[in-house]
């Protein structure tokens, strides 16, 4: 692949393919030491990896697919690490898919979704390069949030100038703070909502601080209210989307846009594009011994 050593591309290649444990022993193995474990060590480790060597290789593909019907999905995900001693990058984060920390990688990924084809555009790992004293002793904290590396994956996608019509993130990333940003740099979004976020349904009431909760509103299948959020002036588009989970309940979510021109059916399949960013990180984080 273009920007890629014959290492890295190799390596790459053996991440998504490999179903087990990946290091550059293991590599090496494969090849039957045709390119030896330290040249692959040294390859890997010879810099810093991050976005912008990212993008320097996946750009050209991403200028073949960009439509401005594209989408930009974004999440984070901990590649929990058990038995790894802990550092500034293998720490313990809080995992809110399993609604507890965990001790592992933290990484942000953007994918690129375009044409029916998905692409990594971005990521950040959050490294926890600070220790304060806390209740129960010494404390390793980020010196920045996950919600501002988040707004820095869309601060750097705007700026590589590929076109994509919503951001999409889960209710982690709903905050008013992200939602105040993408309506500033005139983006537009799906979000889901935490149960508990309260809406007004308009604008006096929500300068006055006249507030309800969403499952007081009234629902239907393709009902949508048009809302306000305490902190955000501008109106959205909420509509609540049922699914049955695989253990036969059924879940709610709450959808929230600022596109005042589409309608709930249209939010709702389109969120459901954000599954991809799924199976495009399940190699994880790289790993070298």
């Amino acid at each position: 692949m273009k920007g890629l050593t014959l290492e890295q591309d190799l390596y790459s290649d053996y991440l998504v393919v490999n179903q087990g444990q990946a290091t550059a022993t293991r590599l090496a193995a494969l090849l039957e030491q045709q390119l030896s474990h330290d040249r692959l060590t040294r390859s890997l480790s010879g810099a810093d990896y991050g976005s912008a060597q990212l993008w320097q290789v996946v750009k050209p593909f991403v200028q073949q697919m960009a439509h401005p019907d594209g989408l930009l999905l974004l999440d984070d995900t901990v590649e929990e690490k058990p038995y790894s001693q802990t550092n500034q990058l293998i720490s313990y984060h809080f995992d809110h898919t399993q609604g507890r920390s965990v001790k592992g990688i933290n990484q942000l990924t953007a994918l690129y979704h375009s044409q029916d084809t998905s692409l990594p555009v971005g990521f950040h790992l959050v490294r926890k390069t600070k220790t304060i004293q806390a209740k129960k002793g010494p404390k390793r904290v980020s010196e920045q949030t996950k919600q501002q590396l988040f707004r820095d994956l869309i601060r750097q996608a705007i700026a590589n100038q590929f076109p994509f019509k919503y951001v999409l993130a889960d209710s982690w990333y709903g905050s008013v703070e992200n939602i105040n940003y993408l309506i500033d740099k005139q983006k537009q979004f799906i979000f889901a909502l935490k149960t508990n976020r309260q809406v007004a349904l308009c604008e006096a009431d929500n300068q006055q601080g006249r507030h309800r909760s969403m499952s007081e509103l009234g629902w239907e299948e393709t009902t949508q209210h048009r809302v306000w959020l305490a902190g955000v002036e501008t109106a959205l588009l909420l509509t609540r989307l049922v699914f049955d989970n695989k253990d036969g309940s059924r879940g709610t979510l709450y959808l929230l846009t600022n596109d005042l021109t589409t309608d709930a059916a249209q939010i709702q399949s389109t969120y459901g594009l954000r599954w991809r960013i799924e199976p495009g990180r399940r190699s994880g984080v790289l790993q070298v011994d």
